[in-house]
């Protein structure tokens, strides 16, 4: 088996929820981060200040697909790095060229979600279009608050139109937003206000007529949607009983629109998610390779759902392979999925 040829016999996973960056300086401005380094590992600088330590597997993708080799993984989809996304117009434009072009060295083995400039809604929504004709990009990664934005904001619909018309889902991310409910930073931000932040996006998409303006959106949330799995129930008392403003059946609908991924750290959790969102719309995510657990263990998690009783063994199947199929399209795929 080469780097660029996945073993067919081990298990079919597809990774939704991966980050890459290209190595140098993409584009020359304020703002705009520069990734250095070398085979023992890199450094994210912006306007020359350090920001983040990263391993050469952000930005080699042969390093990229020994990692996907040694945890069985078959497809991985690269985003990209969340800092990124509140820049302009023509570093977007490159990152997704660079994304694309990472896609096409790697063998079939990464797909890639774009990234577009919310400061000018037009222009948003002309790069959707432009997506839509880049090889192996098969989606939009987007903040929870884009240029400042709730995801319900009027001035995001052309962008939504767009995404929908060109049949390419979104993946919803959080950003520095993250620290909108406290700033300790650190494991607070990371464990609290990320979560608390895609709950509040997802909110938006539910209550603010996103899924019902744009039936065919489809729409996944990272980090198992935040802590709206938890929070549900009183949302859903809020909003059912006390405003008042939506049945609890078409309520519940609407959250089953959402899809999320499963990176949540503890396979009892999936039975939650499943139980909000149903089984079918859970897919496998990693944040790969920022954390320092091994991408085996964090992709292998609807495996080990089911070992625990919290997944049913044809639901652990699915979130491996089927859902993703279902979520970013089968035309999309390089390789046919299985049957």
């Amino acid at each position: 088996m080469t780097a660029a040829t996945p073993d067919r016999t081990a298990p079919r996973r597809i990774d939704v929820h991966a980050h890459y960056m290209p190595h140098g300086r993409l584009v020359d401005g304020p703002g705009f981060p520069v990734l250095s380094g070398d085979d023992r590992g890199g450094q994210i600088t912006i306007d020359d200040r350090p920001f983040r330590r990263v391993r050469p597997s952000l930005w080699d993708v042969g390093r990229r697909i020994a990692d996907l080799d040694e945890a069985g993984v078959a497809i991985q989809v690269i985003s990209p790095v969340p800092v990124t996304l509140g820049l302009d117009g023509g570093y977007l434009r490159a990152q997704n060229d660079a994304l694309a072009t990472a896609a096409a060295a790697s063998g079939d083995r990464l797909l890639a979600f774009g990234a577009v400039p919310f400061t000018d809604p037009d222009a948003a929504a002309g790069e959707v279009t432009r997506l839509a004709t880049l090889p192996g990009v098969v989606g939009v990664q987007v903040a929870t608050m884009p240029n400042g934005l709730e995801l319900d904001a009027p001035e995001l619909g052309p962008f939504l139109t767009a995404a929908e018309e060109n049949d390419l889902p979104l993946f919803v991310h959080p950003t520095e937003q993250a620290r909108m409910v406290r700033g300790r930073g650190g494991p607070y931000e990371f464990a609290v206000g990320m979560h608390a932040d895609t709950a509040a996006a997802a909110a938006a998409l539910v209550l603010g007529g996103v899924l019902e303006r744009h039936p065919r959106l489809r729409v996944a949330l990272a980090h198992g949607c935040g802590s709206l799995p938890w929070t549900y129930s009183r949302l859903r008392y809020a909003v059912t009983s006390i405003a008042g403003t939506h049945a609890p059946e078409h309520l519940d609908a609407l959250l089953a629109r959402l899809w999320c991924d499963t990176l949540v750290f503890d396979p009892q959790h999936l039975a939650l998610l499943a139980a909000r969102f149903g089984a079918g719309h859970l897919l496998l995510g990693s944040d790969h390779p920022f954390y320092p657990s091994p991408l085996g263990e964090l992709v292998g998690i609807a495996e080990q759902a089911e070992a625990a009783g919290a997944l049913r063994p044809e639901a652990a199947v699915a979130v491996a392979e089927r859902n993703a199929v279902e979520f970013l399209g089968a035309h999309r795929l390089p390789v046919a999925p299985r049957t």
